[in-house]
């Protein structure tokens, strides 16, 4: 709150006087005193980060803190001020972006340029300080994507750029990336029948641990199949191997020993997809 001195004078004092010109008469008055004795004015204020500020004194400061000034008005009394002083950093951003050849990009202050580079734009904040952006900018070349897909008969998939398809084939769709340059994607699309677990069976190995043909293995990746049992017997009826994992082949042993050379029989069970079951049996020969 700003106090205004007041002049206080002798009222008393009236003796001094002059004639003018024309005759009149004027008193003078001595001022005497001062009240209030001293004027406090506070003032916060701010500026920028690098700048100035010029108190009421006149001394020019380039820091935050509490400045006291003291002035004698016209009336030739004291006035205090005191300033509390904030400094507004100025604001840096940085922007990484693409440009797509043949494209343009818009800076933040409009200026529109088609070539990648560093450049810097200054601004003026809401604090009224600088505001510096820096953009760099970098061509986003086409991207080129393959993707392999394998639909169970009858299901359908998908493609990026929105179509729905059922058939086999190659598919190309070109999609705009984060940048809006050209994207290719490629999708090969493969379909497995839904007795695809039964598509090769072998009926004949060789488990002598010399890395050819040492596995009875289902030929099937098991991506149509819900659930699956395979079950093998010796030809006394007594089951040799079983498994509930696709993934999983005969190696040719029982408990752990090497099985006979000799014809075994073969249970496979399959459930699809669409909940159907598909079951196969047949024999297979161990060769040693």
């Amino acid at each position: 709150m700003v106090v205004s001195p007041q002049v206080q004078v002798d009222k008393s004092n009236v003796s001094n006087t002059t004639n003018t010109p024309i005759g009149v008469s004027v008193s003078l008055q001595k001022i005497i005193s001062c009240s209030p004795t001293v004027s406090n004015v506070s003032i916060n204020a701010s500026f920028c980060s690098g700048n100035t500020y010029t108190l009421p004194s006149g001394a020019v400061v380039s820091s935050a803190g509490t400045y006291v000034s003291n002035l004698v008005n016209a009336a030739g009394c004291d006035s205090i001020v005191t300033v509390t002083l904030s400094v507004n950093n100025a604001i840096s951003t940085t922007i990484n972006s693409g440009i797509c050849p043949g494209s343009s990009y818009v800076l933040p202050d409009g200026i529109v340029v088609s070539n990648p580079g560093t450049y810097t734009t200054i601004l003026n904040a809401a604090n009224g300080c600088d505001s510096t952006i820096i953009s760099n900018l970098s061509f986003q070349t086409t991207v080129t994507i393959a993707e392999n897909v394998v639909l169970c008969s009858g299901d359908k998939y998908l493609l990026p750029g929105g179509d729905l398809i059922f058939d086999a084939g190659i598919y190309t769709d070109t999609v705009l990336t984060a940048f809006g340059c050209d994207s290719i994607i490629i999708t090969t699309v493969a379909i497995e029948p839904l007795n695809g677990v039964f598509a090769e069976v072998p009926n004949v190995f060789t488990p002598n641990d010399d890395g050819k043909n040492d596995f009875f293995v289902v030929g099937n990746s098991g991506y149509c199949v819900e659930s699956y049992s395979i079950l093998v017997y010796n030809r006394w009826g007594q089951k040799v191997f079983e498994s509930t994992n696709i993934d999983e082949s005969w190696d040719g042993r029982i408990s752990g020993n090497i099985a006979a050379a000799g014809t075994y029989f073969y249970i496979i069970v399959s459930k699809n997809n669409n909940n159907s079951e598909n079951k196969k049996t047949g024999f297979v020969t161990v060769i040693r």
